[in-house]
């Protein structure tokens, strides 16, 4: 993501560029979100495995 202003202040900033920027963004964001639903398990006792997941998904949609 930082490579976007670089380039941009180069004037060096193609659209191809940007598609390899969100594309490889949009790619570790799907492997960071399945990493961290998958970790839960072990964090959380299974009792509480509902509420956590319940607390982790209204966290997702929380305006960042």
């Amino acid at each position: 993501m930082l490579s976007v202003p670089v380039v941009a202040l180069l004037g060096q900033l193609t659209l191809w560029h940007r598609y390899a920027v969100v594309g490889l963004s949009g790619i570790l964001t799907v492997l960071f979100t399945v990493a961290y639903r998958g970790q839960l398990p072990r964090l959380v006792h299974t009792t509480r495995l509902i509420d956590s997941n319940g607390n982790l998904g209204t966290a997702e949609r929380w305006p960042s």
